[in-house]
């Protein structure tokens, strides 16, 4: 108690200061808590400190700021940044998050969100790596890089991308944490507020979020089994005038969609026309299941209008947190000091053990296996919805990816079967979800496969056809 009371006459803590809770202070001193109870209550008898309920816990009122404090409404509260907080932040769609961290939390059988399985993880490969790197007794894993990335992995990535039909050298990649990371960077480069982009919908509800959260219009562009309705686009770029497109032109999430050439085509020669940059997301491309692979929007872009975003998160681990983006030098110079801006650079160690992932030439091989390993899972997948709600689904098998996007032949209010689903011990993503805007979506669900065991694909997908029936009972009620 004397030994607070000296630090508040000294000023060491001030008026407003909120002392350590009692348990907390009990754990630090290694005394029984009723002693640090007891010094409380007599700083309080004292009129050092004051008990608050809202906010909880003890705040030092003494001083000639003890009556401002005690007065004024913010301070009375204590969290005045709750007050100039932006509204858009609190409106990020809390379902889609619940169900995200429901996935983690591994509480339900989810098929919520679209993560990759542990049993992918190379961890062998990057156990010897890492290993390696930490005997070499280099001092550079652990120590800054060049904001645009580390060169090694930029050389590996370039190599990468040949095979791609993708020619880029090292200074025209720069590498990020994820490509949602990326995107904020090249927003916040070309977009003012109120700027138009143009994206398919439906859509991820976390990266509509991120788009609007930075200012931008988001105009949307329907799909159908081609990918991108093409012929709408240039109507809406007439418009609105956008400042880019963006696209997921294989394996789109959630419709798993892949863009036909011919569309492609189209889409190049509108941004060539009218001189409107394209944003090529390229999540899942590499694992394609069945079918040839369709060469890229920047593979084909003969005047450079095409900037390409890649993970490896998905494809490798996500612990990693490696991504890159292809552009042209300008755009990659421009990029990687706003990234200097925001953090300096990305995580060195990670970038060491990537670059020497595919510098040991593992990742082609790996890539293979995984489309494996998920083309099973999707086998499975389809096979088990079929069996059990082929009376209540239709769906189109998809050739990669790791989500089935299902479409409900009854009509049936998706909340309550999602409550229904939880209920049961499952999880889906609502296909409201990734409408926006409110216009479509209720007859769709995403079913995300990736993560799950054969036996929770299998028991899970059977209690999602009870959860349908259930819905339809309680209808007809």
């Amino acid at each position: 108690m004397n030994s607070i009371k000296n630090m508040i006459l000294k000023n060491e803590i001030v008026s407003g200061y909120k002392l350590p809770s009692e348990r907390v202070l009990s754990k630090k001193l290694r005394v029984h808590r009723n002693t640090v109870i007891k010094a409380y209550r007599m700083l309080v008898d004292e009129h050092f400190i004051t008990a608050s309920q809202k906010p909880k816990g003890y705040f030092v009122t003494f001083g000639p700021q003890a009556d401002f404090v005690d007065q004024h409404y913010l301070c009375r509260h204590f969290e005045p940044f709750e007050y100039i907080v932006k509204e858009e932040f609190l409106h990020m769609n809390a379902l889609f998050s619940r169900l995200f961290y429901t996935s983690i939390e591994k509480k339900l059988i989810s098929f919520a969100t679209a993560m990759p399985a542990v049993a992918t993880y190379p961890i062998d490969e990057l156990d010897a790596i890492v290993k390696d790197l930490i005997e070499d007794k280099n001092s550079d894993i652990y120590g800054y890089s060049n904001p645009q990335g580390l060169l090694a992995l930029r050389k590996e990535i370039s190599f990468y991308l040949e095979d791609m039909g993708i020619h880029v050298g090292t200074s025209e990649i720069t590498i990020c944490s994820e490509t949602y990371q990326a995107l904020d960077y090249l927003i916040k480069l070309v977009v003012s507020h109120g700027d138009c982009i143009i994206v398919e919908e439906p859509i991820n509800p976390d990266l509509f979020d991120l788009l609007t959260i930075l200012g931008a219009k988001v105009i949307t562009i329907p799909l159908d089994a081609e990918g991108m309705i093409v012929d709408c686009l240039e109507n809406l770029m007439l418009k609105f005038n956008p400042k880019f497109i963006l696209t997921i032109p294989t394996f789109h999430n959630p419709s798993m969609t892949v863009m036909s050439l011919p569309r492609r085509r189209k889409l190049l020669d509108l941004s060539h026309r009218y001189n409107v940059p394209i944003v090529e997301i390229n999540h899942d491309s590499g694992l394609r299941y069945e079918g040839h692979s369709m060469p890229s929007l920047k593979s084909m872009d003969t005047l450079g209008t095409v900037i390409f975003m890649d993970s490896f998160i998905f494809k490798l681990a996500p612990g990693l947190k490696i991504a890159y983006i292809a552009s042209s030098k300008s755009i990659a110079k421009k990029l990687s000091k706003t990234l200097e801006i925001n953090q300096i650079f990305i995580n060195t160690l990670s970038q060491h053990i990537v670059s020497a992932y595919l510098a040991k030439g593992y990742y082609h091989q790996h890539l293979l296996e995984i489309s494996d390993f998920y083309k099973h899972k999707r086998d499975l997948t389809v096979s088990c919805l079929e069996k059990y709600c082929g009376a209540y689904l239709t769906f189109d098998i998809p050739m990669g990816g790791s989500s089935v996007w299902c479409k409900l032949i009854l009509k049936m209010n998706q909340d309550a079967l999602l409550l229904n689903a939880e209920n049961l011990g499952i999880s889906f993503a609502p296909g409201h979800l990734f409408y926006p805007y409110g216009n479509e979506g209720d007859e769709f669900i995403r079913i995300s496969y990736g993560a799950r065991s054969d036996s929770e694909i299998e028991m899970g997908i059977a209690l999602l056809s009870k959860a349908i029936e259930v819905t339809i009972d309680q209808k007809l009620l």
